[in-house]
């Protein structure tokens, strides 16, 4: 019979004075270390699981692996079943990505006099149904391009937050929206324009709230999948509207 020793280390310092410190969801060994007090779960050493740049050359990839799939309306508790990766460390992930985002500004297509944006809010929630945010959203209807957001309720405060939002360079476009009457509290009244959903004005960001339900759980109407903090809805929010006004920039 062949025997094979394995044994661990602390992905954070290297330290060997590492101790059991309880058991994931799935019932995978934690750990903790005595060294510099990191906790999580054990890896072992040698052929089984490269070390050093390999090591963390595979967790990146991995990393933005979890990240894509996570913006395909896939929650955290799916993902954790799928990749075997904690939901608290995917959290991570995520916001590790938001951070080394650019502001969203910076990365979208010069509007100007002539430009036009469509308006709309979207309807989720945090922690409980008594607890309703709304997504604000503008449009360029040019480009399809997601130019600003906003998490707020439906008040004038929450459309004066959104036209902070706004790029200056759009700031002299044409504005469409819903008869919302937050809208005229904030937005240029000689350069906005209110009509309901069926003069099709603002078709293209109606298009868009499909796109977003479809691909983040957490905006279906009737869901399991929602946020517990506003932080973690920003974060996702950030990463998916970057991501999807690049697949745009790619397809032009």
């Amino acid at each position: 019979m062949i025997e094979e020793l394995v044994t661990h280390h602390c992905e954070k310092c290297e330290g060997m004075d590492i101790h059991r410190n309880g058991r994931e969801s799935d019932g995978r060994q934690k750990y903790i270390c005595r060294g510099c007090g990191y906790h999580g779960r054990l890896r072992e050493i040698g052929p089984r699981a490269p070390g050093g740049v390999e090591a963390k050359a595979a967790a990146e990839e991995r990393k933005e692996e979890v990240i894509s799939a996570s913006l395909e309306r896939c929650s955290l508790r799916g993902l954790e079943r799928i990749f075997q990766v904690p939901r608290q460390r995917i959290a991570a992930w995520i916001g590790e990505k938001a951070a080394t985002l650019p502001p969203l500004s910076e990365t979208v297509s010069r509007g100007g006099r002539g430009s036009s944006v469509q308006l709309d809010e979207v309807w989720t929630f945090v922690g409980s149904k008594d607890n309703p945010v709304y997504l604000w959203t503008a449009l360029n209807t040019n480009t399809r391009e997601i130019i600003a957001w906003h998490l707020g309720d439906r008040s004038a405060t929450s459309a004066k937050a959104m036209w902070e939002q706004i790029p200056p360079s759009y700031q002299q476009a044409w504005f469409y929206s819903d008869l919302l009457a937050s809208y005229p509290t904030a937005f240029p009244w000689h350069h906005l324009i209110q009509s309901g959903k069926e003069t099709g004005l603002t078709a293209y960001m109606e298009r868009w709230n499909y796109t977003l339900r479809q691909r983040l759980g957490r905006f279906v109407r009737k869901t399991l999948s929602f946020s517990k903090s506003i932080h973690h809805l920003k974060q996702h929010l950030s990463v998916f509207i970057h991501h999807y006004n690049k697949t745009l920039t790619a397809s032009f």
